[in-house]
């Protein structure tokens, strides 16, 4: 065997106990929530597993827990200098956090403690081992202690389609139209499009007081607070992003005290962890109650970026990548985080890998680079404005599946320079505006009105040369984009439209 594990301390978490142990402490009520989860060898440090058998005492008494009657029980025991004096416990309670989840952060202790009882059975059977048990009485042996590990804190919880609908629980939209509670959202794109600014944006607009709508369109139904697990960008990166993003206003700086990511040797970047791992589960589940104990809020979006750095199977085996996103789905039930999960496209611009990652997500949204057309100023003339159309980029927002939402109509949106979005109103291509804007131009020359499709194309089709079917379709395109204004004449063949330049 490796001697250098003997050297590694056995799985604990004395920060929770603490916490755990100052929770009863300051509202007793707590005790109420774990005792099912936990008995005393269950915590690693002597004091705490003191101070928890005398909360079961007194409990089994039906006395109050509170700082003298935990005080008096111990000196009763003669336990009291054991588990730290009453010095100790005023500094439990004076300088410890509370726990916000204590169910939670309970099964963490328990789960420590099985595992320590993994590894002392381990142990026991190498010492058997090497003491020439026989390969009978070792499995035996095993089989027995395996059981009594897994006997406490084993069971499961029900409930009737009765109780639910009784207890009629609803959907909670966290943004209108957008993204409910709980619900896995994956945003999909080619490489470079703008992804991960896109979630960033999103979890600073939500984390304002008073939030506007995303997009012009979604509402953000409250302040929330965000988690970032990514693999891309490091602390030089995002200073620079959202330096650039919210400017020097004092209010929006604030503001980004509502986002963290964990920080690891001293940056934040995470890598070589995945979601099938049940450590890496966990040590996120931990994560998320810290920030919830420093905060004193509830954690809402729980953002993954990329995917493909938080699992290590083959993207296109299904059962591989069910299980990272599993995972993901693990943490959300553990804390009531709602997952946004960042997810590159493939060569055919789809998402990529198996259709595992669509049948996992509750919705899921596309980004495409496309290009629009808008004016740019040139130069000017006696005093007037010259102008020319400009291809710009954006992206187009697709929303591909939706749950428990309505499909939002698709829209298309430009990142700014300072990496804020923006919704454009009437997005439409450099060549079909440039088109638009000659029959504009055509319907001037004819003193700003047409008594028919006909006498219109006729001088589009003078102005640009093209044919008078052609000219005819982009007629009916710059009505659409509302370039020109088309009514139903009042004289001539049914279907027939006249034409005028809007107000």
């Amino acid at each position: 065997m490796d001697q250098a594990n003997f050297k590694k301390l056995p799985p604990q978490n004395l920060d929770v106990e603490e916490k755990i142990i100052s929770s009863v402490f300051i509202n007793a009520d707590v005790f109420e929530k774990i005792q099912s989860i936990l008995q005393p060898e269950d915590f690693y440090k002597t004091e705490y597993r003191l101070i928890y058998e005398a909360f079961i005492s007194l409990k089994a008494d039906g006395q109050k827990i509170d700082f003298e009657t935990i005080c008096a029980e111990l000196e009763k025991r003669g336990n009291l200098e054991k588990a730290g004096g009453q010095s100790g416990f005023l500094k439990i309670m004076n300088n410890s956090p509370v726990s916000l989840n204590p169910e939670g952060h309970a099964r963490i202790i328990k789960e420590c403690a099985l595992k320590r009882k993994i590894l002392n059975l381990g142990l026991n059977l190498s010492d058997g081992s090497l003491n020439n048990k026989t390969v009978e009485d070792l499995l035996n042996f095993g089989r027995d202690e395996l059981e009594k590990i897994q006997v406490p804190g084993q069971k499961v919880d029900v409930i009737s389609f009765a109780e639910i609908v009784e207890g009629n629980p609803q959907m909670e939209p966290l943004i209108d139209g957008f993204l409910n509670k709980g619900e896995g959202l994956i945003i999909h794109a080619a490489g470079g499009v703008g992804k991960s600014m896109l979630s960033l944006f999103i979890a600073t607009m939500a984390a304002r007081n008073n939030p506007e709508p995303l997009f012009d369109e979604f509402q953000i139904q409250k302040q929330m607070v965000s988690l970032f697990i990514q693999s891309e960008n490091s602390k030089a990166a995002i200073n620079q992003r959202v330096r650039a993003m919210v400017g020097n206003d004092s209010i929006a700086l604030r503001i980004l005290g509502n986002l963290f990511s964990p920080q690891t040797y001293k940056d934040i970047l995470t890598t070589g962890k995945t979601f099938e791992d049940p450590a890496f589960i966990l040590h996120c589940v931990d994560m998320i109650h810290t920030i919830e104990d420093r905060t004193g809020r509830t954690l809402d979006l729980f953002i993954v970026d990329p995917l493909i750095s938080f699992h290590n199977g083959d993207e296109n085996d299904a059962s591989r990548m069910r299980a990272a996103l599993d995972g993901i789905t693990e943490i959300s039930q553990r804390t009531s985080v709602t997952p946004i999960v960042l997810h590159h496209n493939n060569r055919n611009d789809d998402y990529r890998g198996s259709s595992a990652v669509f049948d996992w997500a509750r919705n899921m949204i596309s980004l495409k680079r496309v290009f629009i057309g808008q004016d740019r100023v040139i130069g000017f003339n006696e005093g007037e404005p010259v102008k020319r159309i400009a291809s710009v980029p954006a992206i187009e927002v697709t929303h591909e599946k939706a749950n428990n939402l309505p499909l939002f109509e698709k829209f298309t949106m430009v990142m700014a320079h300072n990496f804020r979005f923006a919704r454009v109103a009437d997005a439409i291509s450099p060549k079909i505006q440039e088109r638009c804007m000659e029959v504009q131009q055509a319907l001037k020359d004819l003193g700003c009105f047409a008594e028919s499709n006909s006498k219109l194309a006729q001088a589009v089709s003078e102005l640009t040369g093209r044919s008078k079917r052609t000219c005819s379709t982009d007629i009916a395109i710059a009505a659409e984009h509302d370039f020109i204004k088309r009514d139903r004449a009042i004289k001539g063949a049914r279907g027939a439209y006249s034409y005028m330049l809007n107000e």
